[in-house]
């Protein structure tokens, strides 16, 4: 039995052109999305935008540090001066440190003779007050300390008159004598509860302990930044500011207290937000860092200052894969994580007398104000890519379409023989146009050559018929056979398929010849 081969199936011209285009196209875009991936181009938009803000908030971290280390903090440099007017008042009126101490006239002499003094360094350093507290014989319990504070309003500005100053502390004397006014909560003398029974006083208790334990320091290791607190401890005043405050020495007997204060409002002028983020919905903290790895907030401004301080104000920090972000632990606004970059303050040495100086200045923001572009820019890359390839397919899908078109109609006319090709129409495709004009002079020439066939058929025809000559002819695929002019056989015979090809007996042949006869006429 014969086992029929199914024909195979041809793929058309429009297939043929389709698929390998679509095919390079999706290939083009599945190595350009693999390029995004394995060269982590989200990886690397999110650390550029990591880094950024690091760089913004290390930048600002050294313009704060720099402004209170040389400008706020020279007020230390006042230690020699103002000891060479004390021992000068000592010398004049014959006494002792214990003395003048203990004298209120002479302890008024002294604080009018370093009033002016503290003007000056008032108008120079750009800060928004300046005190100076002389000391007692006991700090543990609570007293009253003699002294002056000076509160400037505009430090920007140093009008001659003295017209923006206000007088917080100190007698009526020294504010008629340089035309200060008074404020509002306006004492002569600065009560303290005694140390370490109200963290406001730290400003005055911190630096005194120091001074009287560390009698040889330098006046620069002793100098003491105090938190954020409120001069009037039982009014309520909403007037925040830290200071920052040293001991006076005069041979190694501390008699007084000097500093300067800071307010919160003048320092959170170095807190620009909007730089973080232009909805604001970003901040900046100055804090502290803790013995237990904790943050405690200092001062600060935003958002996310605001967010972080309604939580008591004590938080912690989870380092991320950013490396210089971290992840603030436990407390989410609106859903998202808050991140933080640190930049430590440098201001104080590494051996102070001092708990808690590890001063940070951290620049909080959103996880989708950080990162949100970056990724959003990530699926638009993606997107476009996609996006090209689907254009491109349905580009080339109608192109294609559009170009075979008239191949498809040169297809028609062509299998209609003359008679179609006369109704093609020139497609104006130059290739189209050429193999339409070989395909229509092949036919010409097939049909002259049929026209000749024919009369050489229609003579051999007449040839046979006037011949007496017997013929006879084989069609191998039909298998039938004509025979002419024989008396009694003329006419056409179907040949048995056991003849060798259809018309010779097996048998007349020799053995050894019959099988390459047999296989000679079947392939013709």
């Amino acid at each position: 039995m014969k086992i029929k081969r199914q024909p195979k199936k041809k793929a058309t011209l429009f297939r043929f052109f389709l698929i390998p285009l679509i095919t390079i196209m999706l290939v083009q875009s599945v190595i350009a999305i693999g390029t995004l991936v394995v060269r982590r181009t989200a990886g690397t938009l999110e650390e550029y935008a990591s880094s950024m803000m690091s760089r913004l908030v290390e930048n600002r971290m050294v313009i704060l540090q720099n402004d209170m280390n040389q400008r706020w903090a020279a007020v230390h440099e006042q230690e020699e001066p103002f000891g060479q007017i004390t021992e000068q008042l000592l010398q004049k009126q014959s006494v002792t440190m214990e003395e003048l101490l203990s004298s209120e006239e002479l302890k008024k002499q002294l604080l009018e003779l370093l009033f002016p003094e503290c003007l000056t360094m008032l108008q120079n350093h750009s800060t928004t007050g300046i005190f100076l507290i002389l000391t007692g014989e006991e700090m543990q319990k609570a007293s009253d300390f003699d002294g002056f504070f000076i509160r400037d309003s505009d430090p920007d500005t140093n009008p001659a008159n003295y017209t923006d100053l206000l007088l917080e502390r100190g007698s009526k004397q020294l504010s008629r004598e340089w035309g200060i006014p008074l404020d509002t909560h306006w004492t002569t003398r600065f009560s303290m509860d005694g140390q370490g029974k109200h963290a406001s006083d730290s400003y005055f208790y911190e630096p005194w302990r120091a001074g009287m334990a560390y009698a040889d320091a330098d006046t620069s290791d002793l100098g003491f930044w105090s938190p954020p607190f409120s001069l009037e401890k039982k009014n309520g005043d909403s007037y925040q500011m830290i200071t920052y405050s040293l001991p006076l020495r005069s041979k190694g007997q501390v008699y007084g207290v000097l500093g300067v204060e800071i307010s919160e409002k003048s320092l959170n002028s170095y807190f620009p937000v909007e730089e973080l983020n232009e909805a604001q919905q970003s901040g900046y903290m100055l804090a502290v860092r803790q013995a237990d790895g904790s943050y405690a907030s200092l001062a600060g401004k935003g958002i996310l200052y605001n967010e972080v301080c309604s939580k008591d104000g004590v938080f912690t920090l989870q380092e991320t894969d950013y490396g210089s972000l971290s992840r603030v632990q436990g407390i989410p606004f609106h859903g998202q994580e808050i991140y933080a970059v640190v930049c430590p303050l440098k201001l104080y040495s590494n051996n102070v007398p001092y708990e808690n100086t590890e001063w940070v200045l951290l620049g909080l923001g959103l996880e989708q104000d950080l990162f949100g572009m970056g990724r959003q820019l990530y699926i638009w890359m993606v997107a476009a890519i996609l996006i090209g390839l689907a254009f491109g397919v349905i580009g080339i899908y109608i192109l294609v379409k559009h170009l075979m078109r008239p191949v498809g109609r040169l297809v028609q006319c062509i299998s209609r023989g003359s008679a179609g090709l006369k109704e093609f129409k020139p497609s104006g495709i130059l290739e189209i146009d050429a193999l339409y004009d070989v395909v229509q002079d092949l036919t010409e020439r097939q049909k002259e050559a049929e026209n000749i066939l024919l009369e050489e058929k229609e003579r051999y025809r007449v040839a046979l018929e006037s011949s007496k000559d017997i013929f006879f002819s084989y069609d191998l695929q039909s298998h039938m056979l004509d025979i002419v002019n024989h008396k009694t056989m003329s006419g056409q015979w179907q040949c048995e398929d056991s003849y060798a090809g259809g018309f010779i007996n097996p048998a007349m042949l020799h053995g050894m010849d019959r099988a390459r006869v047999t296989e000679a006429l079947q392939e013709a």
